[in-house]
């Protein structure tokens, strides 16, 4: 008896202290303060470019950029590093390497970007990521029913100006093309247009690891038409890069993500800005784990996905609760998602606020915001410490998304309308 009363005390303190929190979210706060973190942090970004020696403006693009002048030269090493080292250090005055590691299509895509002078070719690239952000917004919110969209507009404020939208601009990453596609699809997917759908969807495989959940998807939904577009896509999109770069190079991409340089590099090295589970574990865990840790993050990754499926399959959700669930598991189950990736979950924010806009949620969301823009600053403050003092630097991100994870499955996932085959 004592027990329960004492949980139930928890339970009660804990609401009283989210409804106090959730007091402080202001529509003037929630619209002002966001702008006002994302121009100084970007201010600092931008002096950071010219103060510090070797750096590189938008340091991702380089590696893009690098990789379609590489095509242009004749180059039959396209994934080597010490290949793309030499290119980037006389070329670009770079000292440490942006290494490209996307499908070889990607580096036909930004052909054109490297027949441009890096600076300029910046330049383009900003405007063109930028715009793409904006329009995949736009979408968002048309799909939206009209009732929701002036609070969603207020919502969008937080969004656009959080730290994955500066990280994404300010580094020259593509997610923002990711999401364009992922959100296009889905309107033509709402207007019976499954085909165009399947083959734009295709486009997303620029990147993955964030489109993993995607065919899942459609086969949930039973979307065939769709599904054969996708395939013929993907098909497309594997002969343009053996056109481009030989079969050889094609292999040579598939080895990277199994290659030692790789794991310690990109998937130990970066897991501090990670926001999915596995990048978590990996962070959090001692780093005389060696392999089991890996595994051990890896197997979380494949349980929350199969736990994502069950659940998708038993359950009834409408298809917008199904694809902004989808795009919450692939943030969570990732093992390679990143804090300029969290752009993709726009979307599901916005069926959060549809479905589930509790204060719980609103707590959590403004967690997330926080925690965000603290990521490269407690990584720089513990990065020197031992560990445990390394968990501070851990990126917490993740266990709000996955909370949100658990939310949006017992309450949007359960008792739903049969599944529909539109948006």
């Amino acid at each position: 008896m004592m027990r329960r009363l004492r949980t139930a005390h928890l339970g009660s303190s804990a609401s009283r202290l989210t409804q106090r929190l959730d007091m402080l979210l202001t529509p003037q706060r929630v619209r002002v303060y966001p702008l006002i973190l994302f121009l100084g942090f970007g201010i600092a970004l931008v002096i950071s470019w010219f103060v510090a020696s070797g750096r590189l403006p938008l340091p991702d693009f380089a590696a893009r950029w690098t990789a379609g002048r590489m095509l242009l030269d004749g180059a039959d090493d396209l994934y080597s590093p010490a290949a793309q080292a030499r290119v980037q250090t006389q070329l670009l005055g770079a000292t440490s390497l942006s290494w490209f590691v996307s499908p070889p299509f990607v580096a036909v895509m930004f052909v054109p970007f490297a027949l441009l002078p890096y600076p300029v070719a910046c330049v383009v690239w900003t405007l063109i990521s930028a715009a793409a952000l904006a329009l995949a917004l736009r979408i968002s919110l048309a799909i939206l029913p009209s009732g929701d969209r002036p609070r969603a507009l207020v919502i969008a404020v937080p969004m656009v100006g959080s730290y994955p939208v500066l990280e994404l601009l300010g580094g020259g990453q593509d997610s923002s093309l990711v999401l364009l596609f992922v959100v296009a699809s889905l309107r033509w997917l709402a207007n019976g247009r499954a085909v165009s759908a399947g083959l734009v969807f295709a486009l997303g495989l620029m990147k993955p690891q964030l489109i993993f959940m995607a065919p899942i998807a459609l086969l949930l939904l039973r979307q065939w038409r769709a599904i054969g577009s996708f395939l013929i896509g993907a098909v497309v999109l594997v002969a343009i890069g053996i056109a481009a770069v030989g079969l050889p190079q094609n292999l040579a991409w598939l080895d990277i993500s199994t290659s030692p340089l790789y794991a310690e590099a990109v998937q130990r090295g970066q897991a501090w800005k990670s926001v999915s589970v596995p990048g978590w574990l990996l962070s959090a865990l001692p780093p005389d784990v060696g392999h089991w840790g890996e595994l051990l993050a890896y197997a979380a990754g494949v349980v929350l996905v199969l736990v994502s499926i069950a659940s998708l399959s038993r359950g009834r959700p409408s298809a917008s609760q199904l694809w902004a669930f989808a795009g919450l598991t692939t943030a969570i189950a990732s093992p390679h998602f990143m804090v300029y990736d969290l752009v993709l979950i726009f979307p599901a924010v916005l069926v959060l606020m549809e479905h589930l806009w509790s204060a719980d949620t609103r707590v959590l969301l403004a967690a997330a915001f926080v925690l965000l823009w603290l990521v490269a600053p407690l990584h720089v403050l513990t990065t020197s410490l031992p560990w445990p003092l390394t968990l501070i630097g851990a990126p917490w991100t993740a266990g709000v998304l996955l909370t949100l994870w658990i939310r949006f499955r017992r309450h949007c996932v359960g008792e739903r309308p049969p599944l529909q085959q539109t948006v």
